[in-house]
């Protein structure tokens, strides 16, 4: 008799499987599961549970179990890698490729011989949460070898829209104990059709993208996400993933689609030094959003860079729109492919299970917790928090994009420019008075290492304190100058009338002429020339009236005046604090 299996506990790692939020919680269906060595082969089966991992309460992911499931009823077809969304309290989902692997009770016993699964294509499938109730039904039009499997997927949370592009039909069949049970055989199809999935209504209709001429084209495994508020309805970004296979997507481009106009553009993107993250399939994305809607920012993470290779990679990128920069992100991550990550409250990211690099068996119940402002991984997440759903723009980030945490972006063009006008227009409404430049404002080469941020937006630990050493310049100049006037103050006051002294401009009324002895200017060849003085000095003559000490309103006579530069101000060799960018390279 097989040993009783433990679907909780005994998952050592899963893959290929699709989430979705819904009310703080992640609702995780499909893929492969390998168990812990509790099964006599130690090979993948079919996951035939739906968990669900509670993010309601605070929580310490490393010290609580917070997943709990349930068994998927014998209606639905447990695939894998198929668009998934939730909407009103329910899942809505469809398509999918056929999961190879073997299906068995929880006592590890195959179904009978003659088990057969319920069929996949043309049928949307549902759950309600409320209910636990799954349903099925037919979606007449979708042809069998198009029902997509590794789609590209976002939802319209206003419209509760989905959208689904492209993917790939892979028929392999399954196994039922040691009996396989064929596919088509028809090998891997590529898919470029995209469909329109009304949530609510639960129906599902193609879009009509011929009005593209530079379209996607076929393309599977690779990320979409959605912007609201463009071009009248939002606009989709669409990136990565491969064409055939083994021919990865560069990132160098990614497409837009404008949902209004139903037409696709392709946008060339710009990156640190040169160097674009690899093309990849199997990754995963979230996206969040600037303070003041200046800048939209994708966090993509780990995949697959075949061909040839599969090993997972670790690397995390954002990729910031409009400038369409990418921007890497310094943090030590899991090597990981074929996982999910969602979006948790605004400001965290939930990564589940995955294929790790080295086979070995996940931690923390295989949830990984990313807190997408200060870029580092926790297993704590704190609910009760005041601020804690909050996102603010990462140090590394706006160190690049220009503001600070709450936004204010200056680089929002691409350094190439936008790939049209239209794709120009549809960003418009993100653009900033300001934020007119091409260029990543510090140059990005080496971002700072990101702390949290203060709540004005500025960081100590990483941001050179430019205001600081401006006002600190000024400041000194202005001393300095202060200081000279009262030396010059101080000398007329304290220096004897027949001594000598260079010559004033008259202002104050008891003041109107002190004259020079002869002999102090032959003492002291080129004076008269370096004053600009011309002729002879006048002779001693004798003040008018009672002298008495008085505050001298002149200026040397000749002598440049050395005054602070306020806007431009001409005629002066006045000083010019140094600009935001010269300073930063001074003290980087």
């Amino acid at each position: 008799m097989s040993t009783k299996i433990d679907w909780l506990n005994d998952i050592c790692v899963q893959a290929g499987h699709v989430g979705a939020m819904w009310q703080n919680k992640l609702y995780v269906f499909g893929g492969t599961v390998w168990l812990n060595g509790k099964a006599s082969d130690n090979l993948g089966y079919t996951n035939e549970h739906l968990r669900v991992i509670d993010f309601t309460k605070d929580v310490d992911i490393s010290q609580t179990q917070i997943t709990t499931l349930s068994r998927v009823s014998n209606v639905i077809n447990p695939g894998k890698w198929l668009p998934f969304f939730s909407v009103n309290g329910k899942l809505r989902f469809f398509g999918g490729e056929t999961e190879p692997y073997t299906t068995v009770d929880d006592n590890g016993n195959p179904p009978p011989a003659n088990y057969t699964r319920p069929g996949y294509a043309g049928m949307l499938w549902s759950y309600d949460i409320d209910t636990s109730q799954w349903s099925a039904r037919n979606a007449s039009g979708i042809p069998y070898a198009e029902t997509p499997g590794n789609p590209q997927f976002t939802v319209d949370p206003k419209t509760n829209t989905g959208w689904v592009y492209g993917g790939s039909y892979y028929d392999a069949g399954y196994r039922v104990g040691t009996v396989s049970k064929p596919g088509l055989g028809n090998g891997k199809t590529y898919l470029e059709k995209m469909y329109k999935y009304d949530l609510v209504g639960d129906k599902l209709s193609v879009v009509d993208v011929s009005k593209t001429i530079n379209k996607m084209g076929q393309n599977s495994a690779g990320a979409m996400q959605f912007i609201p508020d463009l071009g009248g309805q939002g606009v989709l970004v669409a990136f990565g993933g491969d064409m055939a296979i083994g021919a990865f997507r560069s990132m160098e481009t990614v497409f837009v689609f404008d949902i209004a106009t139903s037409v696709w553009y392709p946008q060339k993107t710009s990156t640190v030094n040169g160097k674009y993250p690899a093309g990849r399939i199997r990754f995963c994305t979230v996206a969040a959003t600037a303070s003041d809607n200046s800048s939209f920012n994708i966090y993509m993470y780990g995949g697959v860079n075949g061909p040839g290779d599969d090993t997972p990679l670790n690397d995390m990128w954002i990729l910031s729109i409009p400038s369409f920069h990418w921007v890497p992100v310094a943090v030590e991550s899991r090597y990981k492919a074929s996982l999910t990550c969602h979006k948790l409250q605004e400001r965290y990211m939930v990564a589940y299970r995955g294929r790790p690099v080295d086979k070995g068996c996940d931690l923390n119940q295989g949830i990984q917790l990313f807190d997408l402002t200060t870029l580092k991984w926790t297993t704590k997440y704190e609910v009760s928090k005041e601020d804690n759903p909050k996102y603010k723009l990462p140090a590394d980030l706006y160190y690049v994009l220009g503001g600070n945490a709450d936004g204010g972006s200056k680089f929002q063009k691409p350094q190439s420019g936008f790939a049209n006008e239209n794709l120009e227009a549809l960003f418009s409404p993100m653009l900033l008075p300001n934020g007119t430049s091409t260029t990543p404002t510090n140059g990005a080469t080496t971002p700072p290492k990101s702390t949290e941020p203060s709540g004005n937006g500025d960081n100590s630990s990483s941001k050179v304190p430019v205001g600081a050493i401006v006002g600190g310049v000024i400041g000194g100049l202005f001393f300095i100058a202060l200081l000279g006037w009262a030396f010059f103050w101080y000398r007329s006051r304290k220096r004897p009338a027949t001594a000598a002294m260079l010559s004033f401009q008259p202002r104050h009324p008891l003041v109107h002429e002190i004259d020079t002895p002869r002999q102090q200017w032959e003492a002291e060849p080129g004076v008269m020339e370096h004053y600009g003085m011309q002729g002879k000095p006048l002779p001693p003559r004798e003040l008018q009236g009672a002298w008495q000490p008085t505050e001298l309103e002149g200026h040397l006579v000749g002598e440049p005046t050395y005054e602070m530069h306020v806007e431009g101000r001409k005629g002066s060799p006045a000083y010019e604090p140094q600009s935001h960018e010269s300073l930063i390279g001074a003290h980087r």
